[in-house]
């Protein structure tokens, strides 16, 4: 009977694991292609229209990329979809973060609108709880839509 039951915990983690990494894929290919920003904050500021409508995120593969045309600041970045909210994880390909996993971020996915609150520098030292920003508190949120989108 202890086998029994040693086996069935054994099988159901498993099962477990391999929901969160179906659930995981399903995210990061929900993900994928070019964004434009509706709205940005950081520290509980809104950004002027201007930068708000210059702002663009590109994710592919694995990869996602801030400002693709200009910036091109470049992360690796891994999605935790059964994390409440949902985490994102990234990882700088350069700069003084490079290679560093920084737990920063959380995020909402609702059909062709995402929603990003994160540590903005990596210097808060937490990755925010709520989908806000507040004077001081070092997050950012950017909100955005799926370019190439009729509406």
């Amino acid at each position: 009977m202890r086998l029994f039951l040693i086996l069935l915990l054994l099988m159901t983690g498993g099962v477990v694991a391999a929901d969160e990494l179906d659930a995981g894929a399903e995210d990061t290919k929900a993900l994928q292609g070019l964004w434009h920003a509706v709205e940005l904050q950081a520290n509980g500021q809104v950004a002027p229209a201007e930068a708000t409508k210059a702002f663009q995120v590109e994710f592919k593969g694995e990869r996602i990329v801030f400002n693709p045309a200009t910036e091109a600041c470049k992360h690796t970045f891994a999605v935790n979809p059964s994390a409440k909210p949902k985490a994102m994880d990234l990882m700088a390909d350069d700069g003084p973060k490079k290679g560093q996993k920084l737990p920063c971020a959380i995020y909402k996915l609702e059909g062709d609108k995402l929603t990003i609150c994160l540590d903005k520098e990596g210097t808060a030292g937490s990755r925010p709880t709520e989908f806000r920003t507040a004077a001081g508190d070092g997050f950012a949120m950017i909100v955005l839509e799926r370019a190439n989108v009729k509406k």
